[in-house]
Order: structure tokens, then C-alpha cells, then sequence
């Protein structure tokens, strides 16, 4: 009985789902779906009874299969932790996606403002519209309020940062497309478990390795909580724009009701993580692109062939949305800007439009001048 036990401990342990004291149940939870390549935690359940099962049938000698796979798909994991970490481990890779985050989060803000703008003149013109009166719309002020709460939540940032250094975790979703964020580590047994020697070594070696990954997960958390932090000010402000004209012009109850979201941020949890998704490229790919690509990559050699696909895919979507006419090939995109997404989403498609055309016309008027030619830059 002991040796079975141990051999299933072998087995559940291959699935490296970390718990510590500093850990909530949630994000306890949330690391175990992530741990299960993007699937629920029905997966872990089927674990459960596939281990009972085979115990049932083959005995011992069943879970020592059990085991034997699970240290295939450790070592697999381990392999491909491995070689992302080299991908990551220049300098350049930690820039781009830096510089990526920041240049696409300040690219919006034309356009919610000329979304805004697009909402201001349609009030004016028809006050008493149903969109005129819906809570979610935008306001010409919600890219400067987004920009000024960016700017003025670094210290929240910071502690995102270190939480996610020091647990080697995000916070919910990731763009580094792991079946799992630590699979170099300690075992379970008496000779590779923690405070053994051997253990302790794959331990701390693992998080060594680990270092270009957990830098990656750190800034991405950075930004998210900036992004979060606009994201909340813009809603607590299109809170208080609502209160204030259904209730005839009452400003102290627009202030109460707008400080209510503020004491209340999980109230706007949707929105919030949401936007921050969208901004740094996290966002979940529809089925028919991440069952093949999860399948590939799990695969042991398809990890060599295709790295990641969440954020690259994300960029051509944000690219696309971002380009005049190609943006209509959207479904999404003509849904927004037909109003069946919401007030909101309709104004911010029609920013958008007007944004992405003065972006192409800039560069179709700097092109036929020939300020831009496409070339490397050049010592005159």
C-alpha cells in the first residue's frame, strides 16, 4: 500500500500544482486550471478516477504506469521550460515585450477620445436617446482619467510585480503558452523532495532557469495593473457621468455612487480584466485555433516549431482591428460597430475607424513625400 501511495503521490505530483502559505484557495484554484493546459478542473477529476482505475485493474503495477508516464511528461515540460527560458534570456525579447505593452496601451487612447468625442456631440443631439441615457458609454474626459490613473498607481504595480517574482505566477491568464510555470523542481520522493540535497538543487536550479519566464510574467503584471487601475477610474467616472444626469444634476450622489466602485472593484472584475487582457495580448483564442495549437505544443517536438501562440496571434488580431477596411473582416468588429456589443463598444469601434483612417493617411501622406520609403535609416 505504501509503495502504491507513493507512486500515485509520483504521478500527481508530475502535474506540479504549487501551494504555499502566502497562496489563496482562489488563485490556489486558478493556478491548477492553468496547470491543466487551459482546461477546467474537471481535468483533475479525471485524474482522480483514472488513477483509481487503474489501480483497480492492474493493481501496483498500473499507478508504476501511471508514474512512469508522469515523469515522461515532467521531463517534457522540463525541456520545453528549458528552451523558452533561451528564447527569453535576450535582453531584446524583455524590451519588445516592454516597450509592445506600453506603445499599444498609449496607441488607445486616441481613440477613446475620439470615441468620446462621438459620444459628447450624440448626447447633445439627442439627450433623451437610449444610448444617451445608457451607463456604459464613453466620455470625450475617460482618456485622460484612464491616462492620469495609469500614471498615478505605480506603487500597486510594484507589488504586482514582486508578488508574481516571487511566486513565479500571474495573476490569471499568461502569454507564455506552458502547460505548466514551474516544471523543473523538486520531487515528491525521500531523495529528490524538498530539503534533500537533490531537491534543493532542483529547486533553486529550476528557479535560476526559470528567471527569463518569471521577468516576463512580472512586467506583464506590472502593466495589467496599471491597466486595471484606468480601467477602474474610467468606469468609477462613466458611473458618476449616469448617476449625475438621472438624477437630475444630484453631484454628491454621483460622487457616492462613483466612490462605490472604487470601495467595490470586483464589482467591474468583467471590465477590468478584460481591458487588461486586450492590452497586453493575453486574450483567450477561440477553440479552433487553441485546440490544435495547445495540441502541437504539448507535443514534444511541436514546442520547437511553435513557441507561443497567444500574443502573436493577439497582435495580428489587434493589428487587423487597427487597420482601415481590413478591420470590417471582423465579426466582432462589425457586431461592435453595429451597437449589438453595447453603447460603448459601438462608440469605441467608431473611434477606432476614425483613428486607424488618420494613422493611414499620415503614413500614405509621409510615404508619397517620401519621408517614409521602408528602409533602414541611413547616415546623411
Amino acid at each position: 500500500a505504501k509503495g502504491a501511495q507513493s507512486e500515485v503521490a509520483r504521478a500527481l505530483n508530475s502535474f506540479n500544482i504549487k501551494v504555499g502559505g502566502d497562496l489563496d484557495p482562489q488563485r490556489a484554484m486558478e493556478m491548477a486550471r492553468q496547470n491543466m493546459g487551459g482546461e477546467t478542473l474537471d481535468a483533475t477529476q479525471e485524474l482522480a478516477i483514472a488513477t483509481l482505475a487503474a489501480y483497480k485493474e492492474n493493481g501496483t503495477s498500473g499507478i508504476t504506469c501511471m508514474a512512469e508516464n508522469g515523469w515522461f511528461t515532467k521531463s517534457k515540460r522540463a525541456v520545453h521550460e528549458l528552451f523558452l527560458s533561451s528564447i527569453l534570456s535576450s535582453s531584446s525579447s524583455q524590451a519588445r515585450n516592454i516597450l509592445g505593452n506600453a506603445t499599444y496601451m498609449i496607441y488607445q487612447l486616441p481613440t477613446e477620445l475620439l470615441a468620446g468625442l462621438y459620444s459628447d456631440v450624440m448626447r447633445g443631439f439627442r439627450p433623451d436617446n437610449i444610448a444617451s441615457m445608457s451607463e456604459n458609454q464613453k466620455y470625450s474626459s475617460d482618456a485622460l482619467i484612464r491616462a492620469g490613473a495609469m500614471l498615478n498607481n505605480f506603487s500597486d504595480a510594484w507589488a504586482a510585480f514582486k508578488y508574481a517574482w516571487k511566486n513565479e505566477m500571474p495573476a490569471s491568464a499568461h502569454k507564455l503558452d506552458t502547460e505548466t510555470l514551474a516544471a523543473i523542481g523538486a520531487g515528491s520522493g525521500p531523495y529528490t523532495g524538498r530539503g534533500t540535497l537533490v531537491g534543493d538543487g532542483l529547486h533553486y536550479g529550476g528557479k535560476i532557469a526559470r528567471v527569463p519566464l518569471t521577468f516576463l510574467l512580472a512586467t506583464d503584471e506590472w502593466f495589467k495593473t496599471i491597466i486595471q487601475n484606468g480601467e477602474l477610474a474610467v468606469q468609477a467616472h462613466q458611473k458618476f457621468q449616469h448617476t449625475l444626469r438621472v438624477s437630475g444634476g444630484d453631484i454628491e450622489k454621483a460622487k457616492d455612487a462613483a466612490a462605490m466602485v472604487f470601495l467595490d472593484p470586483k464589482s467591474k472584475g468583467a471590465e477590468l480584466a478584460e481591458r487588461a487582457l486586450k492590452d497586453t495580448m493575453q486574450e483567450e483564442l477561440p477553440e479552433w485555433i487553441s485546440r490544435p495549437a495547445r495540441a502541437a505544443q504539448n507535443n514534444l517536438f511541436g514546442r520547437f516549431v511553435l513557441p507561443f501562440t497567444t500574443s502573436p496571434t493577439n497582435g495580428f488580431k489587434n493589428t487587423a482591428i487597427n487597420t482601415p477596411i481590413i478591420q470590417f473582416v471582423s465579426k466582432q468588429f462589425r457586431d461592435d460597430i453595429a451597437g449589438k456589443n453595447g453603447v460603448a463598444k459601438k462608440q469605441m469601434a467608431i473611434g477606432r475607424v476614425a483613428h486607424s483612417a488618420g494613422t493611414a493617411a499620415i503614413i500614405a501622406k509621409g510615404a508619397s513625400e517620401g519621408k517614409i520609403t521602408g528602409g533602414y535609416p541611413v547616415d546623411e
